[in-house]
Parts: C-alpha cells; structure tokens; sequence
C-alpha cells in the first residue's frame, strides 16, 4: 500500500526494484556479442533461415558473452556483405521469435531444453513479416540492418546467465530460393608459439640432437579453454620428463646443468614415460578466466640422465613460450528444416551465429 507523508509518495522498495527493471531501456547490441561487428562484416553467411526448400526453418543461437543488463525490444537482420544471389528476391515470412535464458556451456541438439524453465518467453507473437530484395550486396560492407522486428512483449535479460533466442519460421514465400544472411564463425585460434635456446645431447642413440620440446596451444572459442600439447624428444630413453612452467623467459647458465634454465619455475608437472628414442607427448587443457589474457606461459622439460657428463644429472631441453588470447565469441546454434522438428537433425554448430541486433 502506498502512503502520503508530507507531500511525498512512498513507495515500497519491491515495487521500486520491478520498475527499474521495465523501464531500463536497450541500448543496440549486435550478436555474437564476443565480437565487434556492429560496423564490421561477419565473415560467413545463413542461406536457409528465410529460404529453405520447405518454406520452413527453425533456428536457434545461444550467446555467452552478454552481461549487460536490459531489456530488448526488437531484431534485426542484415544481409551478407558480398556477392550477388539471382534468386534473392523480396519475401514474406510467418514467423515467431522466442527467448530465454541458458546455458552456453551445456547447450544441446535440443530446441526446447537449451532454454532455462520458466524464462522461454515468446517475444514475437506469429506475424507476417515482408523482406527486402537481397539480390544485390551493398556497395560497403557491411550491409545496413533491416528495421527491427518489434516484439510483442519486451524481454529484460539480467545478464547473470547466456542469452537464447530463437526463431521459427512457418512459412516464407517464394520457397527454394536462397536469402544471404550475415553471420560469423569461430574457428578455435592457433596461437603464437616462440621457441628460445638449445637443450643439451642427453640421448647416447643421437648423440650429435640435443634433447628438444615443442609445444603448440589452441583457445578454443566455443568451450573457453585452452590446449597446450607437449612434445618432448630426445630426452634420456625411459625417463620420465618433468616439464617446467613460468611466466616469462629466461637465459640462466645454472652452474653444474648441461644447458641453461629457460624458464624460473613455479610449477613442475609430470610427463609421460619416455620411450626407447626419448619421446614424450603431453596435452594439458585449462578453463580460461579473463585475467590470463596478454599473459605468457613458459615452458622447459628436463629429465634425470644418469650418463650426463655434467655434475647434476639432468638434461635439459630448449625453452618454449606462448601468449595467452582471448576465446571470443562463446556462441553456438542449431538448425532444423520444419518447426516442429525437436531435435537438431545435424547436431550443433560450434562457433556458429547469425549476426542480429537487438534494439
């Protein structure tokens, strides 16, 4: 109940909170949120969403990036930057847009179970919507965003959990005709490996090859993890290699080791028994947190070698470092021919996402 006092209105701080929420506006966020393509093309395209053989398709995107809170209005498509499509003609479309809130990390081939219960919301009520001629791409890309598509009730997304939105379309007129959509891929990104130093001669069956590692490291935009694989050769036959992790890297003739410590460990992890000719392969994947971008991650393996000539019985190998990146976008989609269709027939694209931008 509200009460006057002096003049003022008092009102409960329940009903001040839910207010807050409605009337946050949107500010124009353009998916997937993990890359900055507001002004910059997607560097894929969607054919089917509004050109299916069956004048039908389902669609589905999570994005995990989004953490602003606000409430969101409306959708936009853009079309694909490049190339002329004879068959793009103009188009209507039936269609139906829902959202909710989900889980980028266990999304499925699963329509209906990707949304968290009870946040699936129909936005968009089934209404008729006419498409532009998309024959012709636009002279700059990226192309310019259709008018939105206006919802029929708003949707506030706090930010705490991954945005699910999708749209059903039941029928599109003319059918088989391709309409190019802007979208984007991730690819897991390879990243940039130094190699530093020379290991010492540890193995008496190559006596003239030092002891070695390689290393290769993979983001995995997708998942946000990182791979780093392992390869030592080389090394004294039947060992087992301890490789050596620091932050930085390192030129340090240790008095009494066969070669210098390339590396100024904080951590030694245990790898794999070394075979006859001193190989060893080791694959390490970590979840990546946000403070481990720009950060560097050195690495040495060095192994006990009992007929080392040196006065400690270690050998040791060259160094090897990498620059920590970013795994952005977190999106992925499923796709299915019909609406009714219930379980994606080819399995979830990863890294996949049609660029949309909500008012």
């Amino acid at each position: 109940m509200f009460h006057l006092r002096s003049g003022a209105l008092l009102i409960p701080p329940l009903v001040v909170a839910a207010t807050q929420m409605i009337a946050r506006p949107s500010a124009q966020v353009v998916l997937p949120a993990g890359v900055s393509l507001a002004a910059t093309e997607g560097n894929d395209k969607q054919f089917k969403l509004f050109g299916c053989e069956s004048g039908q398709f389902r669609f589905q995107q999570v994005d995990g990036d989004l953490r602003n809170a606000q409430t969101f209005q409306g959708l936009a498509f853009r079309r694909d930057g490049f190339d002329v499509y004879d068959t793009a003609f103009p188009r209507a479309a039936e269609l139906q847009i829902v959202m909710g809130k989900g889980a980028h990390m266990g999304y499925s081939d699963t329509f209906d179970a990707n949304f968290r219960w009870p946040t699936r919301t129909v936005v968009c009520d089934r209404t008729f919507v006419s498409l532009p001629d998309f024959r012709t791409p636009p002279v700059t890309p990226p192309a310019t965003f259709l008018p939105a598509i206006p919802f029929t009730r708003p949707f506030y997304f706090d930010g705490t959990e991954d945005l699910v939105w999708e749209i059903d379309v039941y029928t599109t007129t003319p059918t088989r005709t391709s309409y190019p959509l802007d979208a984007h891929k991730t690819v897991p990104e390879q990243l940039i490996l130094h190699n530093y130093g020379v290991g010492c001669i540890a193995n008496p069956t190559q006596p003239v090859l030092p002891m070695s590692l390689a290393s290769t490291g993979i983001t995995y935009s997708d998942q946000r993890l990182i791979e780093l694989c392992f390869y030592v050769d080389r090394a004294p036959a039947m060992e087992f290699p301890m490789l050596l992790w620091g932050l930085d890297e390192q030129q340090f003739p240790f008095p009494g080791l066969c070669t210098n410590l390339y590396v100024n460990p904080v951590l030694a992890t245990p790898m794999p028994q070394a075979n006859a000719v001193g190989t060893s392969t080791y694959t390490l994947r970590v979840p990546y947190i946000d403070a481990m971008e720009g950060q560097q991650v050195c690495n040495q393996a060095i192994a006990y070698d009992a007929n080392q000539v040196y006065p400690i019985k270690v050998a040791g190998s060259n160094g090897t470092s990498v620059e920590v990146k970013a795994p952005m976008p977190r999106v992925k989609s499923i796709s299915a021919p019909t609406v009714a269709t219930t379980v994606a027939p080819t399995g979830i694209d990863h890294g996949f996402g049609i660029v949309v931008r909500l008012n």
